[in-house]
């Protein structure tokens, strides 16, 4: 038998619910989910979880088409009654909303944004691939498209940043010649970079990625980590780790047992989006062993593949997390209780 419509009443009471969460997402606080549809149940005529969680993902909808946020988790589902939409759109004008739930234009770009040798990832992180031109020129052009990540748009003149590598701050320039924006960096900085270039590279791969991560948020200042996909692939081979748009993972093989076939575009493109610094106690292993840690560390899947009986899709950004050794083997101690990244901080500290 299917449920009634959802009356005016229950409206009510949902939006108000979700608002609450909202608000306490925004705000940083921390709270349950479970606990709020648990208490919806009573006052919603007994509606089922499924019920109330997709009545939830419409609010996100309506939140999302007007480009306001909506709670983490509860991604958008378009099928809604009128009813939820007016009473959303009231809950935001009579509570005055508007202004603190508005989406910035940075989140309403649409990342990943590839344009030629470059890729912006999301608002901090920036991947340059790294080719023999960059090097002989010690510096690299800028497309139009991509100004925006520099705080460059308007640039007329020449703007300081820089780079921190490997410990070292190294001064670089935004600059405008001939009518384009251009990089320019140190010859030695360049030195450094040819180290990691490979030789034998095919005519239409890089194989050398320069990471650019903002540090506070700032376009002045950037964090370069190194990504080289051989050894992304080597590590991916080599690993143990329990362990772009994502790949499935887990085609079951026989090799002494049960093993999984690890997909190393997975790998790369998480440490492009994530950096090579351990996401629970700030291990980095460039820092510590220098050139023999340089653009290692181990991945670990959120969602274990030996839990899945099938092929997975897997989202670099969501579910591949980098984490030294110590924090991995912590968190897949216990087979039976595999720790969450909050968790594990929780222990830490």
């Amino acid at each position: 038998m299917r449920n009634p419509p959802w009356s005016e009443s229950e409206i009510d009471f949902i939006v108000k619910d979700y608002f609450d969460m909202l608000l306490k997402e925004v705000r940083g606080e921390k709270f349950v989910k479970a606990r709020h549809w648990e208490a919806l149940i009573p006052v919603l005529n007994g509606r089922k979880r499924s019920s109330i969680e997709m009545k939830h993902m419409n609010i996100s909808s309506v939140l999302d088409e007007n480009s306001l946020k909506y709670i983490n988790g509860y991604k958008p589902y378009s099928n809604k009654q009128k009813l939820l939409i007016s009473a959303v759109l009231k809950h935001v004008k009579d509570n005055d909303l508007q202004d603190l739930l508005q989406v910035s234009t940075e989140k309403l770009r649409d990342y990943p944004i590839g344009v030629y040798s470059w890729e912006v990832l999301n608002a901090n992180v920036a991947i340059k691939n790294i080719d023999k031109s960059c090097i002989e020129h010690d510096g690299t052009g800028v497309p139009q498209e991509i100004l925006f990540f520099f705080d460059a748009e308007d640039l007329s003149e020449t703007k300081n940043i820089k780079l921190i590598f490997r410990g070292e701050s190294i001064a670089a320039q935004l600059k405008i010649t001939n009518s384009r924006l251009r990089m320019f960096w140190p010859k030695r900085f360049s030195r450094s970079l040819e180290k990691h270039l490979p030789d034998d590279r095919k005519p239409d791969e890089y194989g050398l990625g320069m990471r650019l991560s903002k540090l506070n948020g700032n376009a002045t200042e950037f964090d370069v980590q190194l990504i080289e996909e051989i050894r992304v692939i080597d590590d991916a081979q080599d690993s143990d780790d329990h362990p772009h748009q994502g790949s499935t993972e887990g085609r079951k093989r026989s090799y002494y047992g049960t093993r999984y076939e690890r997909d190393p575009k997975n790998r790369k493109r998480a440490l492009e989006i994530h950096g090579y610094v351990c996401k629970a106690c700030g291990f980095d292993f460039g820092n510590v062993y220098g050139e023999r840690g340089l653009g290692y560390i181990e991945v670990h899947h959120t969602k274990p593949l030996g839990e899945e009986s099938s092929e997975i899709y897997v989202d670099p950004q969501k579910d591949l997390i980098p984490l030294c050794a110590n924090c991995h083997r912590i968190v897949h101690r216990f087979r039976d209780q595999v720790l969450s990244l909050d968790e594990l901080k929780k222990l830490i500290q």
